[in-house]
């Protein structure tokens, strides 16, 4: 087999033998390689008043090799006691970042746990575990 690996379009030939033909086979692939990584990677509210509001921010950035597009959505456990607004165009090229704020708002006493979920083209699906609790 044949190949020619790098960032975009790949391809290779698989050449098969069989009663003494060989027969090529093209074989081609979409390579793409973007990495997000969040900083912090977690976000940790602490205990707060129910129906008070604190807001804390986490960073996105592409350390990949090609662009990465992404949404985001609140998911997990009580995923609305928290909210988010982000700073963050549809992709970002390697190496850019944004920023994403979250709120934390207890509607209830004890822990309230959820999850900034990232669906993206990185296949991986990352998320930012959101940790608070209400009294």
């Amino acid at each position: 087999m044949t190949s020619a690996s790098q960032l975009g379009i790949s391809t290779a030939t698989l050449r098969l033998i069989s009663q003494g033909f060989t027969d090529p086979v093209p074989l081609s692939a979409n390579v793409i390689d973007p990495e997000p990584q969040f900083t912090p990677a977690s976000l940790s509210f602490g205990s707060h008043t129910i129906n008070s509001s604190t807001t804390l921010t986490t960073t996105l950035k592409n350390v990949g090799l090609t662009t990465l597009t992404f949404s985001f959505t609140i998911t997990g456990n009580q995923p609305g006691d928290y909210t988010f607004q982000s700073f963050c165009p549809a992709s970002l090229a390697p190496g850019s970042s944004c920023t994403i704020n979250v709120t934390f708002t207890p509607k209830a006493s004890g822990n309230r746990d959820a999850k900034l979920s990232l669906t993206d083209n990185d296949e991986n699906n990352e998320f930012v575990p959101l940790t608070g609790s209400g009294h």
